[in-house]
């Protein structure tokens, strides 16, 4: 995990200036990122169905070859476009496949649910403080020679090492339970069959309140994270006229103080009485407060700047923590993949659009981002307050019929 992060880091940071080294065009890029995004989105009616046919282990394997090892390997031998574009695709499908592989494996291997949240901080931790490690190192290099030679190096190292990461891992993993009972089912894979299993257990999800609520949450929170990495730093810039040499400043100590917070917390969280709802609504609280000292802001108040930033970036940070823990165990078990299917097909669908109304609004009315956060963020809330009271008076009895079903 932790040589993983930093060689996936390594590799994607460089990645778009590589392109442009190789004389790709804006156009060119554009397109390359929007293929990542729709593949990812047509694999995600698709990915739950698979992953229950070949299993987890095969799953995650074969979908981080496609998003990391071959992406990268492919990419520093052949940067022509025509080939980027064909790894596009198969990054977007590969993304969608180890996703759904990667949390099936996570939760079910877990002896009990209250330990995903506490599981899925410390992978957080691992990953927010070993990334930017080689990052120095990279940089170095990319000083000392032009990219066009250092970024080829970069980008096969990083993929053939993960490559060789990728094979020993999965010599290790044992499929789960879940897993072998899926795969001894033996059900077809044709893409009819596998988009009607993802299309019924849509409706169940929708015909469900708790289950309905689950994905709201984690579909707003989604438009929040967005809107936060897509615009919040442009927006500093142009609207509140920060200088840009603070932006690193302020991400960096953004990253490490969620790191802060994940080692002092994952002690505290793990002995906490509260239900995960209830944790949820406690961060996002940490974010609207955030929200609103960005509302009132005027130009150049730089700590403040910094405070706000800081503040929804932590706060929305361990809030998708335990909207995806929540959303995990709820899910029936011979039924998590598909129910994990639906998420990232939904979010990706509107998340798309919900990015290209922002970006219509911000670029009429430079002032508007801080108003679309607080909208989404106050539906966010509703949802979590309707998630905790659901739970609380309605979730033995609904469990008790899902079981007489």
């Amino acid at each position: 995990m932790m040589a993983q992060s930093m060689l996936l880091t390594a590799g994607h940071t460089y990645y778009t200036l590589y392109l442009a080294a190789y004389d790709f065009s804006k156009d060119q890029i554009g397109i390359v990122a929007s293929l990542k995004n729709l593949c990812m989105l047509i694999g995600s009616f698709f990915a739950g169905g698979i992953v229950d046919r070949i299993g987890r282990r095969w799953g995650l394997q074969i979908g981080n070859w496609f998003n990391m090892a071959l992406f990268f390997i492919v990419s520093a031998l052949f940067p022509f476009f025509p080939v980027v574009c064909i790894l596009a695709v198969f990054f977007g499908l590969g993304t969608s496949l180890s996703n759904v592989a990667y949390e099936c494996i996570i939760i079910e291997n877990a002896e009990n649910h209250s330990e995903i949240p506490r599981t899925r901080m410390t992978i957080r931790l691992i990953f927010l403080v070993f990334s930017p490690l080689l990052l120095p190192l990279c940089s170095y290099y990319i000083a000392r020679f032009p990219l066009k030679e250092a970024g080829p190096v970069i980008l096969f190292t990083a993929g053939g090492l993960m490559a060789v990461i990728f094979i020993i891992r999965h010599l290790l993993l044992e499929e789960t339970g879940v897993g072998r009972k899926k795969m001894s089912e033996r059900n077809p894979i044709h893409p009819v069959f596998l988009l009607s299993e993802t299309l019924t257990h849509l409706k169940e999800i929708l015909a469900h309140p708790p289950y309905a609520i689950s994905l709201g949450l984690m579909i707003s929170n989604g438009f929040l994270h967005g809107i936060y990495s897509s615009f919040i730093f442009l927006y500093f810039v142009e609207s509140l006229s920060l200088n840009q040499a603070y932006i690193g400043l302020i991400h960096t100590v953004s990253i490490y103080g969620t790191a802060g917070l994940l080692l002092l917390g994952i002690p505290f969280f793990s002995r906490l009485k509260w239900r995960n709802e209830g944790v949820i609504l406690g961060f996002l609280i940490l974010t609207l407060i955030g929200c609103l000292i960005l509302t009132g802001l005027e130009a150049e108040k730089t700590f403040l700047i910094a405070l706000s930033a800081i503040m929804i970036y932590i706060g929305l940070g361990l809030t998708e923590i335990y909207i995806l823990s929540d959303w995990l165990t709820i899910a029936p078990p011979e039924k998590r993949s598909g129910f994990i299917s639906v998420a990232g097909a939904a979010s990706s669908f509107l998340n798309a659009g919900v990015l290209y109304l922002s970006g219509l609004c911000y670029q009429r009315f430079p002032m508007s981002i801080p108003t679309i956060l607080l909208v989404i963020l106050a539906g966010t809330v509703i949802l979590a307050i309707q998630n905790w009271r659901y739970r609380k008076n309605r979730f033995k009895d609904f469990a008790d019929n899902l079981a007489n079903i």
